[in-house]
């Protein structure tokens, strides 16, 4: 483990070191196989990763406004949106790798 991936991650030094190397060799960038289970499953989890970043940082802007406010009467719909959010992220992360699921076997019985 290089001193890179301790202080960034490797999952960013990957992509650092892929994309310095497509910019040296003038050829696409290429994080994991890009086909198959493999390629489905990097593609899965990158999107995983930004509905996540995403939640997080709109639930985190609701809790800044919550606490700037500091109003109990004129927050409650901030916080109502916070839980609205939450629950929205939780069916998505449950249901979309679960509907996925279902259509890859639906696919494979057509074949």
């Amino acid at each position: 483990m290089s001193v890179d991936d301790r202080a960034f991650g490797p999952t960013i030094v990957r992509w650092g070191r892929s994309a310095l190397r497509a910019a040296l060799c003038r050829r696409a960038s290429t994080l994991e196989a890009t086909k198959g289970r493999l390629g489905a499953r990097s593609v899965r989890m990158a999107r995983v990763r930004q509905g996540v970043i995403g939640w997080a940082a709109a639930c985190g802007l609701l809790v800044a406004a919550i606490v700037w406010i500091d109003y109990p009467d004129r927050t409650n719909a901030l916080e109502g949106w916070v839980m609205r959010l939450s629950f929205a992220m939780g069916i998505w992360l449950v249901g979309k790798p679960l509907w996925e699921t279902i259509r890859a076997a639906v696919r494979t019985e057509r074949r």
